[in-house]
């Protein structure tokens, strides 16, 4: 079996952070450079997705450490579930 090493709140909030800020920026910069869309416009549906993906990297956090101590993934999944509902998918 896999040795699950055990994260402290920081290292896992800096494992995804940097990740996920230069996505977000990253594909600001081809919307911007590609279809021409102006930086004001970008700018409030950017920190939207940074939000909501800062609120799952958070939950995440407290799921996993829930399993690791329970054995019960359901939290896992109902983050997943309200992740997915609120990057516009469905259940």
């Amino acid at each position: 079996m896999r040795d699950r090493k055990r994260y402290r709140f920081s290292e896992w909030m800096k494992s995804g952070i940097l990740p996920l800020v230069a996505f977000i920026c990253v594909a600001a910069i081809v919307l911007h450079i590609g279809f021409g869309i102006s930086w004001e416009r970008l700018a409030a549906p950017s920190v939207a997705v940074l939000g909501i993906q800062l609120g799952a990297l958070l939950a995440m956090f407290f799921a996993r450490e829930y399993f690791l101590t329970r054995n019960d993934i359901r939290p896992g999944i109902a983050v997943s579930g309200v992740l997915s509902v609120a990057n516009g998918g469905y259940l």
